[in-house]
């Protein structure tokens, strides 16, 4: 047995794909995509919908792999420097009780 598909078949399957291979979807710039998450860190939850959906149109386009690992790796060290900064506060806050 050999499965194949005329080419009439193919015609009427919608192209979800351009030139490049990638699925058209609406690009979201890196600054954009940090705009979103500095909103999240200074306390808007309401952000996180839009910060999924700009990783993930970012994902499907295939063009941000490079710029994206980069980014998480800023997140990274911004994100454990505030950590440590509040957890030195806190120290700093209960020792003052004493």
């Amino acid at each position: 047995f050999r499965f194949y598909a005329s080419e009439s078949d193919s015609s009427k399957l919608p192209n979800t794909q351009n030139n490049s291979g990638s699925i058209g979807v609406e690009d979201v710039s890196s600054q954009e995509l940090k705009s979103r998450i500095e909103k999240y860190l200074e306390g808007d939850e309401d952000a996180v919908p839009s910060i999924f959906e700009a990783i993930l149109s970012r994902k499907l386009s295939g063009k941000h792999d490079q710029s994206d690992d980069e980014l998480m790796e800023e997140l990274q060290i911004r994100t454990k420097t505030s950590d440590r900064d509040a957890n030195e506060e806190d120290e700093f806050d209960s020792g003052s009780d004493s």
